[in-house]
């Protein structure tokens, strides 16, 4: 099976609601804390067109033949660290959201959407490029570990 990814802005954001809702949905269940189940599909779609739209922001799409909606996406963020007297400036391209359909799972998709990703942190002259995910998402860390991604800050916290 083909996958072919292309940039995702904000006109993207309709197509790419049901997989948001997927992952959102995911992080409701496991942190209900921190996340809200997606209830408002226009108000999830508005919100998604305006991330995608930001200065710095990047979205990716995947889609394979024969589907007739997109099947994975990836957002990045992209920040320039300025230099200070303890750390050089840098570029540095955070993975904040990937998803891909469970019917399309374990076939690359996520992988590809990642290494696209990484192509174009490289274009924007990223020198680093991380991804975010959150402890329960054992998937995630299993991904991020087969693309060469490992852990480099590990944050902790807890309520008060």
């Amino acid at each position: 099976m083909g996958v072919s990814i292309r940039s995702a802005g904000p006109e993207a954001a309709a197509a790419l609601v049901p997989l948001l809702c997927e992952v959102q949905g995911l992080h409701a269940a496991h942190l209900p804390d921190d996340f809200l189940p997606p209830t408002d599909i226009a108000a999830a779609r508005d919100w998604l067109a305006s991330w995608l739209g930001q200065v710095g922001v990047f979205g990716l799409l995947a889609e394979v033949p024969g589907t007739s909606a997109p099947v994975g996406y990836a957002i990045c963020e992209i920040a320039a660290r300025p230099p200070s007297l303890l750390r050089p400036a840098l570029r540095i391209a955070t993975l904040h959201h990937i998803c891909v359909d469970p019917a399309h799972r374990r076939q690359g998709i996520a992988r590809a959407l990642i290494g696209e990703a990484q192509v174009r942190a490289r274009a924007e002259t990223c020198s680093r490029f991380r991804a975010t995910f959150h402890d329960f998402n054992r998937a995630s860390a299993a991904l991020m570990r087969s693309t060469g991604l490992a852990p480099r800050l590990i944050v902790s916290e807890r309520k008060l």
